[in-house]
């Protein structure tokens, strides 16, 4: 008799919890849903030029309002670098802008990484990484 409890008392227990989860994860995965639907017609790209250029594109079919961007560069060991952010107030559909890091002083050591983040208020977050070169002192070796 105490085998069957403790069997049943297992099996509630492990219900309980694949139950609660998929409860849990239905919520989500409505809530996704719902900001996707009010995400609008705007969407980002990047794409990462020479240079320490790129340019981020609306590929959607509504403007993109208050683009807020950031560039980062990256390396094991790095001195000058850092990020460098603003914002474009709107971005008609199929409109591009081009944003630069501005390099003054870079020494150091490793694979140098830029990293491009943009996000509007109608728009999904976009992150674009690039590998432009090694650092060797304040040399750049291109890739």
């Amino acid at each position: 008799m105490r085998k069957i409890i403790a069997v049943g008392l297992v099996t509630i227990f492990l219900l309980s919890g694949t139950i609660a989860s998929a409860s849990v994860l239905k919520k989500q995965i409505r809530r996704n849903n719902a900001v996707q639907l009010n995400m609008g017609g705007a969407k980002l790209d990047i794409e990462i030029l020479d240079n320490f250029y790129a340019k981020i594109k609306n590929t959607g079919d509504k403007d993109a309002t208050n683009v807020k961007w950031n560039i980062c560069l990256q390396a094991l060991i790095l001195v000058g670098g850092g990020c460098k952010s603003g914002s474009i107030e709107k971005l008609k559909p199929g409109e591009e802008t081009t944003i630069h890091y501005p390099v003054v002083f870079l020494i150091g050591f490793g694979p140098l990484v830029m990293k491009v983040t943009a996000s509007a208020d109608n728009a999904e977050k976009v992150i674009e990484t690039k590998l432009v070169g090694f650092l060797l002192g304040p040399l750049i070796l291109s890739p």
